[in-house]
């Protein structure tokens, strides 16, 4: 059979029948050298495989663990027998293409209104914030695009057969997805590269051509682990790939019983009202599956929906011919096993909670704040430790549903000053757990801002910058404590006050502040004048020098010094640069380079280095873009 279907309730089930598949495999193998090919939907679950195999079979290697996308691309190029292939269209090259999109359009394309007020505003000028919000719209409309051909495939046949009729926001998003079509066709005039989509390529291979291409080689195997509301059309390409390679689903399965029909309750009353028949279950349906006519479970109504049509399409590709996994029943202990036990048995019944003690199984409270829910769950997991000796910390799992929001909160609680509990986090975004990532949106949010107190001082905290110029806390304590003595609040000098939209003068700007402080070194303080008379005092051009027990110390004031003229004249070339892709890359990276440096013990880092300077490689077909007359005219 071409494709083998597994279902289980529990995910340590499928991991050991994967285990038992491939330890088979692995001893049948012609080539021992040849890794086996996994399929997976994220990389927290390659982790705990890759841990769960290591402990079960002492030892885990040879294995290639591939991403969705990625390794259906890769399915995709192994049967292409073209020797020029073409490349992934990836989302952050889509970005620089709708970016290119946005910022060229002509006079007369009316049809891009909807997005023109969004970025113009109803005045139909640029507003201060033009550019987060153009990148912020290229970035969305980016996966908005791959969502639909993902799960959307009727509206993309529409738009590109430019047939129908559209109005509004779907005008307006299919005028702007043909136009990344033909950006991608000047592409490859431009450069000889054919960058398609993941669809686009799958199309090219079998859904245009009446004839499949042939493919002699042997079946190789396929394990795709861990599926859940999978779109259809990468089911679809599955079922195309199962002519070609041995295909093995593992996926999770709430209910060993047949739950597909279960309606959640608008889809109830929309069948009821429109009366429409066709949706009930037919006679010979009952005949095959008498408890199809159980009433539905009511959790499944209600939540089960997504889970619902991603069981089913999974069933359609093997003719509802799949193998069982599921754990043995046992009599539930607990009010969540029991729940458990009425999902997988699709029972309808109430759960009988009668007589039962205090259950603490499932719980559920209602915090005013984030801050108070994190706190409620420290505290939980302080008691649960200190209640069941045998509970490690790595039996816990904490799930947020926006980890960039709760990060700053999570830090907070569990980072007291008496820490009881070690925790690490996953799924984190670059700009809120990479130091690197933070220090460069640091020295961005400089040059986009006001050039605060606030904003210098959370930049020159960043480790990376510390490392690079060498200073401690005790420094920083220093140089925060001259800068609210010398009321310096915000913006460099009188001209970027100026530009800012404040009032021509230079009090409380860094500027100022600075020279201040180097006139403590030429001239003498109030209080140490010839007996105390303040008249003997002289100022430099109505600039009071400042002093205090730290000034002293010529190495440290010329150092802060340093550092904030530096900062500016980074500011400066950042906001005055227009340059080409290619040659913004070099300059921003050169700022980057004089400010901050990751240090020694955070070589990991350095793959948020790599993945930025990746993400600057796709500038350069903006540039090649922006050369060719016939898109500019």
């Amino acid at each position: 059979m071409a494709i083998q279907l597994y279902f289980s309730n529990q995910l340590e089930q499928l991991a050991e029948k994967f285990s038992e598949i491939i330890c088979s495999a692995n001893s049948q193998k012609a080539n021992i050298f040849e890794p086996a090919l996994v399929i997976v939907p994220n990389p927290n679950l390659v982790k705990w495989l890759q841990l769960l195999l290591a402990e079960s079979q002492s030892v885990m290697m040879n294995i290639d663990f591939q991403y969705m996308e990625s390794g259906m691309w890769n399915l995709l190029a192994n049967l292409d027998q073209n020797d020029e292939k073409p490349e992934m269209l990836d989302q952050s090259l889509l970005q620089v293409l709708l970016l290119y999109g946005f910022l060229n359009q002509k006079e007369n394309e009316t049809d891009f209104e909807p997005f023109n007020k969004y970025l113009f505003g109803s005045n139909g000028g640029s507003t201060q914030d033009y550019a987060g919000r153009i990148c912020q719209l290229s970035e969305k409309m980016a996966y908005l695009f791959q969502e639909y051909e993902f799960h959307r495939q009727e509206m993309i046949k529409i738009w590109c057969s430019n047939t129908g009729d559209l109005k509004g926001m779907e005008l307006c998003q299919q005028k702007l997805y043909l136009k990344i079509k033909d950006l991608q066709k000047r592409l490859f005039g431009k450069t000889g590269r054919r960058f398609l989509s993941l669809k686009e390529y799958a199309d090219a291979l079998f859904f245009k051509k009446n004839q499949i291409p042939e493919y002699n080689g042997s079946k190789k195997d396929v394990h795709f682990f861990g599926l859940s509301q999978i779109p259809s059309f990468h089911l679809q390409l599955i079922e195309r790939l199962k002519d070609y390679f041995q295909i093995f689903i593992y996926a999770l399965n709430p209910s060993k019983e047949f739950w597909e029909d279960i309606k959640t309750p608008k889809e109830k009353n929309w069948i009821k009202r429109k009366k429409a028949t066709n949706f009930k279950i037919k006679h010979a349906e009952k005949v095959q599956s008498e408890f199809l006519s159980y009433e539905d479970n009511q959790l499944l109504s209600l939540w089960g929906r997504p889970g619902r049509e991603s069981i089913r399409l999974l069933c359609e590709l093997t003719d509802y011919d799949f193998n069982f996994c599921f754990t043995k029943e046992n009599c539930p202990a607990n009010l969540l096993q029991q729940i458990q036990k009425s999902i997988f048995t699709l029972s309808s019944g109430e759960i009988k909670t009668k007589g039962c003690t205090q259950d603490i199984s499932l719980q559920i409270f209602a915090s005013p704040s984030i801050y108070r829910e994190v706190e409620t769950v420290y505290n939980s997991i302080l008691y649960n430790l200190k209640q069941q000796k045998s509970l490690r910390l790595t039996d816990i799992a904490v799930l947020v549903p926006d980890i960039s929001k709760y990060k700053p909160v999570i830090d907070s609680v569990f980072m007291r000053k008496q820490k009881c509990i070690s925790y690490n986090l996953i799924d984190p975004h670059a700009g809120t757990e990479s130091l690197y990532g933070s220090a460069v949106l640091g020295i961005l949010e400089l040059a986009a801002g006001r050039f605060s107190r606030k904003e210098v001082f959370n930049l020159i905290l960043n480790p990376c910058f510390m490392h690079k110029w060498k200073i401690d806390m005790d420094e920083i304590k220093i140089w925060a404590g001259w800068t609210e003595a010398l009321n310096i609040f915000h913006t460099f000098d009188r001209k970027s006050k100026m530009i800012k939209g404040y009032r021509s003068s230079s009090q409380y700007t860094w500027k100022q502040g600075l020279l201040r402080l180097k006139l403590s070194r030429i001239m003498s303080d109030p209080k140490e004048s010839e007996g105390g008379d303040l008249s003997a005092f002289k100022h430099f051009q109505k600039l009071v020098p400042f002093n205090d027990i730290n000034t002293g110390n010529q190495d440290l004031l010329e150092k802060f010094c340093m550092i904030i003229e530096t900062l500016q004249q980074a500011v400066n070339d950042l906001n005055k640069i227009h340059l080409s892709g290619k040659e913004w890359k070099q300059q921003f990276f050169n700022i980057c380079d004089n400010i901050f440096e990751i240090p020694a013990d955070l070589k990991g880092e350095t793959s948020v280095l790599h993945k930025l300077i990746q993400a600057f490689e796709n500038l350069k077909f903006y540039d090649l873009l922006c050369e060719d007359p016939s898109i500019n005219n």
